[in-house]
């Protein structure tokens, strides 16, 4: 969320854990963040896992039947971004990747 804020985005325009439906079912599912443009419409749908096997299951579920990103950007039509996110901090060199 912070490096958002730092790119420039308006708290206003940032929403956590925003709910949608899950396919048919009565079942509903949430990213993580989503980024709304100055008009309040969906631009950039965020989804973030902890690196490493969690973050490679989903990008491997995106893949081969869309994953919950793309049925979250479905209902948001006019969703221009999504991203799948994930870092790892680096303890030797005091950095993330």
């Amino acid at each position: 969320m912070n490096a958002l804020l730092d790119l420039g985005y308006k708290p206003e325009n940032l929403e956590i854990e925003p709910r949608w439906k899950l396919g048919r079912s009565t079942k509903s599912g949430k990213a993580d963040i989503l980024v709304c443009d100055h008009s309040k419409n969906a631009y950039l749908i965020i989804e973030c896992k902890t690196y490493g096997d969690e973050f490679e299951k989903e990008w491997n579920n995106m893949c081969s039947n869309g994953g919950q990103l793309f049925s979250y950007a479905w209902q948001e039509q006019k969703t221009k971004f999504i991203c799948l996110y994930a870092s790892d901090f680096d303890k030797k060199t005091n950095s993330s990747k």
